[in-house]
């Protein structure tokens, strides 16, 4: 069974725990830190050691209707995007296969659609083949 994210609630519980501070403080920075992060967007908010808020213009572009299929135009707008820390996003495209004791990342930029193992200390030196669902199509 999957872990679920984590409430604001239970994230003010956790930091307050860990900090010693009370949840009303812990409640009121998270509240300022959000508001500040909104109001700073549009010329970029980072978070140290997560990411940063930035703002995305997306062109005009051809759509379509999913209930009638019918084409459709949809307008040009600005977006906000979280763009996370290239090391937060590497970890997170980690996976473990625990029967072998390996880890499985994901392919290098000269290598796409592939993936490839690397064992842990003290682990047996297995690979396993590139799953088909990930080969790029040729």
């Amino acid at each position: 069974m999957a872990a679920k994210a984590l409430t604001k609630a239970q994230i003010v519980t956790k930091l307050s725990e860990n900090t010693g501070l009370s949840k009303r403080e812990i409640n009121d920075v998270l509240t300022a830190q959000s508001e500040l992060a909104y109001k700073q967007a549009k010329v970029g908010y980072t978070i140290p050691g997560i990411g940063k808020l930035v703002v995305v213009n997306r062109k005009a572009r051809k759509g379509r209707n999913p209930a009638t299929g019918e084409p459709i135009d949809i307008p040009a707008k600005r977006v906000l995007k979280f763009r996370s820390r290239k090391r937060r996003k590497t970890r997170c495209n980690r996976t473990r296969n625990v029967r072998h004791n390996i880890v499985v990342r994901p392919a290098r930029p000269s290598m796409p659609g592939r993936s490839f193992v690397l064992p842990e200390a003290g682990a047996r030196n297995l690979t396993r083949p590139a799953r088909p669902d990930r080969l790029s199509n040729r």
